[in-house]
C-alpha cells in the first residue's frame, strides 16, 4: 500500500509538510485565533471612542445652547418662587424684580463679551452660551438663598 505523499507548501519559505499533517498544532491556531479577536476588539473600542469624543465644533455649538437654554429654565423657576415667597411684601417683590432685571442686562452684556473675545471662530456660539449658563447658573444658586432661612 502506498502511502499518500502529497504536501502542502507554506507560505514564502517553501517548506512542505505532508497532506493531512499541519505545521501548527490546534492550541496554537486557538491561541493565534484569541489574539486576533483580542486586537480588533480593542481596535474597535478605540476607534468608538474617538468617534465620541470627536464632537464637531457645531455639535458643541448646539449642547451648550441646549445646557444655557435648561440653566434659564431652572432660574425662571426659582425666580417665580421666590417672588411667589415675597406675595406679602410689595417692597421686597420690586426690589426682587429689580435685582433680576439688572442681572438680565449684565448676562446679555457678559454673553456678548465671550462672544466678541472669540469673534470669528467657530466655537464662538461655544464661549457665548457657556458664559451664559455659568451666570446663569450663578444667580440661581444666588434665588435660592434668599430665601434660605424660611
Amino acid at each position: 500500500m502506498c502511502r499518500n505523499t502529497t504536501s502542502i507548501v507554506l507560505g514564502k519559505s517553501g517548506a512542505t509538510v505532508p497532506k493531512g499533517e499541519s505545521k501548527y498544532n490546534e492550541s496554537s491556531f486557538k491561541l493565534n485565533s484569541m489574539k486576533k479577536n483580542s486586537v480588533l476588539i480593542l481596535l474597535a473600542l478605540v476607534l468608538t471612542a474617538k468617534v465620541t469624543m470627536a464632537q464637531s465644533t457645531a455639535e458643541e455649538n448646539i449642547t451648550a445652547e441646549k445646557e444655557y437654554k435648561r440653566a434659564d429654565s431652572i432660574m425662571n423657576r426659582e425666580y417665580a418662587r421666590v417672588l411667589k415667597m415675597a406675595d406679602d411684601d410689595p417692597a421686597l417683590q420690586q426690589a426682587i424684580r429689580d435685582a433680576q432685571k439688572i442681572f438680565l442686562s449684565y448676562r446679555e452684556k457678559i454673553g456678548y463679551a465671550q462672544r466678541l473675545y472669540h469673534l470669528g471662530g467657530s466655537a464662538e456660539p461655544y464661549f457665548q452660551f457657556r458664559a451664559l449658563r455659568k451666570v446663569t447658573e450663578n444667580r440661581t444658586e444666588e434665588l435660592e438663598l434668599l430665601f434660605e432661612n424660611n
